[in-house]
């Protein structure tokens, strides 16, 4: 059985409908993944696959569309099924018509919207990628706070291990401070941050 045998099988005991792979094309828009639109002349999907190192990055995603749909705000892929197969791993969503004219006043409210839904605290229950970079999404109770150390100065942390320091990692440390001091003046709720923030969105 080779991977797109696989993947149709798995497709199959996801939904519960046999799938029969009868066409696949390459689509792109991405660097780090191989995109693939597939058929049984029925159904189609979108498909993602990596090398066999990223299946994280694929769990993570997947987990990350249901969370986002969840809100009920904005039309998202859904996760179908997600896996490993010999040396490469997959990611099978929904596939979405992108074609004709969007709607750039209704995106701009569903994204208000979706940046409307609140949690107690700032962060995920687990860790996830930007692109295939590790971010780290450790809960905390202020949002300067979670910038700060989850995402500017990890980072920096990544950076200077990959051995660009000097200027870089000066300039960080001084956004690092400059942030905590404007701490007290924008640490407000995630709703009313992430309510004007969407509003600017839905504005523009």
């Amino acid at each position: 059985m080779n991977l797109w045998a696989h993947i149709a099988q798995a497709i199959s005991e996801a939904t519960g409908k046999d799938f029969h792979l009868a066409n696949q094309h390459a689509m792109g828009g991405g660097c780090i993944n191989e995109s693939n639109r597939i058929s049984d002349g029925k159904r189609s999907f979108f498909v993602k696959t990596n090398s066999s190192v990223h299946g994280d990055m694929f769990e993570a995603e997947s987990e990350s569309l249901q969370e986002l749909s969840s809100a009920g705000a904005i039309k998202v892929p859904q996760p179908i099924c997600n896996g490993i197969f010999q040396q490469q791993c997959y990611l099978v969503l929904e596939y979405l018509d992108m074609r004709g004219s969007p709607d750039m006043a209704q995106f701009g409210q569903q994204f208000a919207d979706l940046h409307r839904t609140s949690h107690n605290r700032f962060g995920w229950h687990r860790n996830n990628t930007i692109g295939s970079t590790p971010q780290v999404n450790d809960p905390m109770d202020e949002w300067v706070e979670f910038w700060r150390h989850n995402r500017l100065g990890y980072q920096l942390q990544l950076s200077a291990s990959k051995g660009y320091g000097g200027e870089l990692q000066r300039l960080g440390e001084r956004l690092m401070l400059t942030c905590q001091c404007y701490s007290n003046r924008i640490n407000h709720s995630h709703q009313c941050c992430m309510g004007i923030y969407g509003e600017v969105m839905h504005r523009r």
